[in-house]
């Protein structure tokens, strides 16, 4: 089952402190177990991903691949007011 809101993805936050060093373990060739949970449910296939969830409704939006900081800042501002 895939969690459907904000309250329900709370207890897979605890994992996304150590994801650089389970970024590390994919580079060498594989992941632990809460990581490959976490891009599956997030579709993360491509670095970086960056997503923006609205806490009030649980939608998100998602982008992969580098956009530049001008662009991802752009790209926030709009997901902000695209979940408002």
């Amino acid at each position: 089952m895939v969690p459907r809101t904000i309250h329900s993805l709370l207890p897979l936050a605890r994992p996304l402190a150590d994801l650089k060093g389970e970024t590390r373990k994919r580079e060498r060739g594989f992941n632990g177990d809460e990581t490959q949970l976490l891009q599956n449910l997030y579709r993360a296939n491509a670095f970086p991903t960056l997503i923006v969830v609205s806490a009030r409704t649980g939608m998100m939006t998602r982008v992969q691949g580098f956009l530049g900081a001008d662009e991802t800042v752009a790209w926030i501002r709009e997901s902000v007011r695209a979940l408002r």
